[in-house]
């Protein structure tokens, strides 16, 4: 079938589908988990349009009105073609961990209650983050835009419409001294023995990894 897709970049975003070779668009897709990566070329012809396809600028991909994709440019390679002015450029994306990691965590937990649920924790710290104590600048500077977008996350509970799972485990209070998000993540699905991973959407999904998910 015919397929219309269309290649949007940047905030706001513009539309790219012209500029890119069709064919070359390759995504590499994780089921429920981190990882997903998407490749293609692209060509422009001025500097400022080479300075728009850049680290951290947001990738989305539609095809027919579906979004097949959504990233962050994680590095880009490109090639003047010889004698034209134009530039081809392969863009790399990865998922949007790389936002979530622009700012750095520091969360001291109530002592009162003595434990919560890990999905409770979870919320405090990356949920406080859209405006709360728990987000500080910082973190990985090599993605930094000096763009804020921690509010652009939804780390809500199933029942609240997100995709965070109550976990039915209990955690003790947690001070949580400047660290990057993904790993004060990792530690709290570590204690709960769940997996998380964002959406093409940017919601952060909780869960318990079923033997046959």
């Amino acid at each position: 079938g015919s397929m219309a897709l269309q290649i949007l970049i940047g905030n706001p975003q513009v539309d790219y589908t012209s500029r890119v070779y069709i064919d070359s668009i390759r995504i590499q897709s994780s089921i429920r988990s981190r990882g997903d990566t998407c490749s293609f070329d692209i060509h422009v012809s001025t500097p400022t349009e080479v300075a728009e396809i850049d680290v951290a600028k947001e990738v989305t991909i539609y095809d027919n009105g579906i979004k097949e994709y959504g990233g962050v440019i994680q590095f880009t390679e490109q090639d003047e073609i010889t004698g034209t002015g134009v530039f081809r450029i392969k863009v790399n994306c990865q998922d949007y961990t790389a936002w979530l990691d622009q700012h750095l965590v520091n969360y001291i937990s109530p002592s009162d209650p003595p434990t919560v649920d890990a999905s409770d924790l979870l919320i405090s710290v990356i949920g406080s983050g859209t405006g709360g104590s728990a987000l500080v600048s910082g973190g990985n500077s090599s993605t930094d835009t000096g763009v804020n977008h921690w509010g652009l996350f939804n780390a809500t509970l199933v029942g609240s419409g997100g995709h965070i799972q109550v976990s039915n485990v209990q955690v003790s209070p947690q001070v949580i001294n400047y660290q990057i998000p993904s790993t004060v993540i990792d530690n709290i699905a570590g204690m709960a023995n769940y997996q998380w991973y964002i959406d093409y959407n940017r919601y952060i999904h909780f869960f318990k990894l079923e033997d046959n998910p």
